[in-house]
């Protein structure tokens, strides 16, 4: 549940990010959730 609500807070801090910033978190998104599944 905590998850969620950070990945919503995320989700609207990239709203406001240029491309290269939006690039960043997209690699940052997969390697998170390549860890989750190894955690898993």
């Amino acid at each position: 549940l905590l998850v969620n609500l950070l990945l919503v807070l995320v989700l609207d801090l990239v709203k406001n990010l240029d491309e290269d910033e939006k690039a960043m978190v997209m690699k940052v998104k997969v390697v998170y959730l390549h860890q989750k599944k190894v955690l898993e």
